[in-house]
């Protein structure tokens, strides 16, 4: 998907980014009724609780990702680095985790319709990831940023 992008002269925003890092999955409709869908929870799942085992497992299989955040930092507003860094694994997890939710949800259709169902989910969804970079970062947090690990 950022190939495509790139093809068209972009990305030229952080949310064009953000749209394309939202995990790819099939529709609840499309979901046959005994089928065992797992994957991503379990991906994400392996991140949040044993994030250096994923790293080893997937070493050298993350290159759009990678490629996806050397664009958002091309595209960000300028910022302290630890914090431009905390911010793209903060959207990163945050995508996966929405992501886990949909496959979760695609098994329950009351469940899909209330918030993956919906229209702007996706597209909601996307502009939330971009809001996680693209936030005004307070004084308060500036203030940290200057401190030493030690002293905070």
């Amino acid at each position: 998907r950022l190939d495509a992008l790139e093809s068209k002269g972009g990305p030229h925003t952080v949310r064009e980014v953000t749209a394309i890092m939202i995990p790819t999955l099939p529709e609840s409709a499309d979901i046959k009724p005994n089928e065992k869908v797992y994957g991503l929870r379990f991906f994400t799942s392996v991140m949040i609780s044993r994030r250096e085992l994923l790293f080893e497992a997937t070493a050298g299989q993350d290159r759009g990702t990678r490629r996806c955040f050397a664009a958002i930092r091309r595209l960000a507003p300028e910022m302290p680095p630890e914090i431009l860094r905390q911010r793209m694994m903060l959207t990163l997890m945050f995508g996966l985790s929405a992501g886990a939710s949909m496959e979760a949800a695609a098994k329950d259709q009351d469940v899909w319709k209330n918030l993956w169902g919906q229209a702007s989910a996706r597209s909601n969804l996307a502009d939330t990831m971009a809001g996680i970079i693209l936030a005004p970062i307070s004084d308060e947090t500036l203030a940290l940023v200057t401190q030493e690990p030690s002293s905070r």
